[in-house]
């Protein structure tokens, strides 16, 4: 089945890639002086350029490829937005909730020594609506992601950075840390 998956076409938001660039850092010492982000070489080579960065820049499609193909596991999360807690309008409290369950599968992966990668394009269309007839999840489930699990096949080399806890947190009162 996931391999099945995994030739399915996802498409790319604009939004994603533009709202993604400035995140980017496109040297270690750049990210580990930001302290936050990513590594601009992790994103394809169309996303880094002048017409991404203004949003004029529309991906193509592409399939999901191997990430889904390679891990022994996918875990597709689903989502009944029919079962919210009462006087929950918006249901931000279950979306709350996909955070929290999503953070306790991520510790409890790392713990044992898995790695995860979160798949957010799951719960794009017409993605989403694809995976639902392959698999016969009721159309009023909503699907909201893929987590691909399995132990890594090599120490991953990419640098990591932590922020300080002074560069964004407050005390007794909000104090801007953005600037």
């Amino acid at each position: 089945m996931r391999s099945t998956i995994s030739e399915l076409e996802a498409n790319v938001a604009t939004e994603f890639v533009q709202e993604q660039y400035k995140y980017l850092s496109f040297s270690q010492e750049e990210l580990r002086q930001r302290k936050t982000g990513i590594m601009g070489n992790q994103f394809p080579p169309a996303w880094l350029s002048t017409e991404a960065q203004a949003g004029k820049l529309t991906p193509p499609p592409g399939k999901l490829g191997e990430p889904i193909r390679r891990g022994p596991v996918l875990l597709l999360i689903l989502y009944d937005p029919n079962r919210r807690a009462p006087g929950s309008e918006g249901d931000f409290l279950g979306v709350m909730s996909l955070g929290f369950m999503l953070e306790n599968v991520w510790l409890m992966a790392t713990a044992q020594g898995v790695d995860l990668h979160v798949v957010s394009a799951f719960g794009n269309e017409p993605l989403s609506v694809e995976v639902k007839k392959l698999l016969n999840i009721p159309p009023e489930l909503e699907l909201t992601l893929g987590i691909c699990l399995g132990y890594p096949i090599s120490d991953d080399q990419r640098p990591r950075v932590r922020r300080e806890t002074k560069d964004f947190v407050s005390y007794n009162r909000y104090e801007d840390k953005s600037k």
